[in-house]
């Protein structure tokens, strides 16, 4: 089963969710829109040595150029492994839990 699929996390009753979890897309926070948030959400970590790894739970479109976070460019190259592809992703999702682990992220 595919680790990309997107989970709206909201409290029963709540007009706004915080929505993750569909690689290469946006997600975040929404208010009474009745769709996924359209911001970009960038999560990982820098390594001691400079590398910066991240989850793919951005518009990859809108990664390039200008919008680059933090200064470092996010990209699929192997050798320097910017962001975790989907076989390097472990998530489940449980009664209330959505746990996502890749690298030393969880």
């Amino acid at each position: 089963m595919s680790s990309s699929y997107n989970v709206q996390h909201a409290p029963v009753g709540a007009f706004a969710s915080f929505t993750l979890g569909s690689f290469n897309r946006r997600g975040a926070f929404a208010s009474q829109v009745g769709r996924p948030g359209g911001s970009n959400v960038y999560i990982g970590y820098r390594e001691g040595n400079g590398q910066f790894f991240c989850l793919p739970y951005f518009d990859t479109s809108s990664a390039a150029g200008s919008d680059v976070p933090f200064g470092v460019p996010l990209t699929y190259d192997t050798q320097m492994r910017r962001v975790f592809g989907e076989q390097d992703i472990r998530r489940e999702l449980g009664w209330a839990t959505d746990t996502i682990r890749a690298g030393r992220i969880t």
